[in-house]
């Protein structure tokens, strides 16, 4: 595998906002970066108590005096440092993702967020206008899109290989909050069901935006409409946990999405049917390196990692055949393009179309805020604003 950042040299500092101790998705961050040696973690804000975040931040070897309190501060000292970060990754709850990143923004630093990018559709659209005002690189980690037969279904349908779209079916079955939640339960768990921190629909933001991105990205359509139930299956919870979702497509597919984060026993379910007039793709998160492709004929054929084609796809890879790639290999392939565009943004590589952007997270938002409309008007057809 080719390593992007070595060719200029050095590997690319960065750093991290939040994703301290006990957080799991700063930890698959962490290692995602490390994993084709493009980037080395040299300062972050690891905790809203500047002084965890400095026992953390120094665990994993930071330097203590580039353990940080805040964002301004960590973007004023590391902007006078010749050895200074180029890449900030937001971790945080999902209401301080917008403010993060606006300040990493004016100062022109490239930035990789956490979805949903927002915790509103009227922020997003400050975080999309401060990305063209700065001109910065900024990233939104869909990691799932990072999967190489993800992207090999996306290049076998954009090829034609089971014609035009008409059905599609996406899920995302999670046993994460399938409990009641109380003080005593992970602090994740916690802030999601807190709409101040995790936003209107807890369900949607921290799990059906992966959905909604799952189907714009393989099947290269946007979502227009949505007929939408958000509900809670758990009993006296006051949040959403399960969201179950009827699409119109902008070229006439219909569709449909279920969402839940109580399903007992669920891991991380994440999967898609795509049918086409002459066939259909599919594919399942947890047995990530196979792709199904079965036609109208009756024939099946079951890819394997070892039998990539696409042009972007092949080049994906990095275990042996047999030996299963997992999720923090798809967040590399994120890191790996965020690389490819901070060193060489005018060389068109291929790769860099993949990468999920502001314009993703802007439709995110408009996505949960149109099915929250749908929902709370009795599942009426709703358009998607912004599109």
């Amino acid at each position: 595998m080719p390593d992007v950042a070595s060719k200029s040299g050095f590997k690319i500092s960065f750093g991290m906002i939040g994703g301290g101790m006990g957080s799991a998705i700063g930890t698959t961050h962490r290692n995602a970066a490390q994993m084709d040696d493009l980037f080395a973690i040299k300062a972050g804000v690891f905790s809203s108590d500047h002084g965890r975040g400095v026992d953390f931040g120094t665990s994993i070897g930071v330097a203590p005096e580039r353990c940080y309190p805040n964002v301004e501060a960590m973007v004023e000292a590391e902007a006078g440092r010749g050895d200074g970060i180029r890449l900030a990754t937001i971790v945080t709850p999902n209401a301080l993702h917008a403010s993060a990143a606006r300040v990493l923004l004016q100062n022109r630093m490239a930035v990789l967020c956490e979805k949903p990018m927002t915790i509103s559709l009227a922020e997003a659209v400050e975080v999309a206008a401060a990305v063209r005002q700065s001109g910065a690189v900024f990233a939104l980690a869909h990691g799932y899109s990072g999967y190489a037969m993800v992207r090999e279904a996306r290049a076998l349908i954009s090829a034609g290989a089971i014609g035009r779209i008409v059905m599609v079916q996406a899920q995302y079955a999670s046993g994460s909050a399938s409990r009641p939640v109380d003080e005593n339960s992970r602090r994740g768990a916690i802030w999601r069901g807190d709409p101040a921190q995790a936003g209107p629909s807890s369900v949607l933001g921290d799990i059906g935006t992966h959905a909604h991105h799952m189907v714009r990205f393989v099947t290269g359509l946007e979502i227009v409409e949505v007929a939408a139930e958000l509900t809670a299956i758990v009993p006296d919870r006051k949040f959403d946990d399960t969201a179950q979702i009827l699409m119109r497509l902008e070229n006439g597919a219909c569709g449909m999405m279920w969402v839940t984060m109580a399903a007992a026993g669920g891991g991380n379910e994440l999967g898609f049917k795509i049918y086409g007039e002459t066939g259909h793709i599919e594919w399942n998160q947890e047995v990530p390196d196979i792709l199904t492709l079965r036609k109208i004929d009756g024939n099946v054929e079951v890819r394997r990692r070892a039998m990539l084609t696409g042009e972007v796809s092949a080049g994906l890879a990095r275990r042996r055949p047999g030996q299963p790639e997992g999720l923090v290999d798809a967040f590399a392939n994120l890191y790996r393009d965020i690389a490819a565009h901070m060193n060489a943004p005018a060389t068109g590589r291929d790769g860099l179309s993949q990468l999920p952007g502001v314009t993703d997270g802007v439709l995110g938002m408009a996505f949960i805020e149109a099915a929250i409309k749908s929902s709370a008007q009795g599942s009426a057809w709703t358009r998607i604003e912004g599109l």
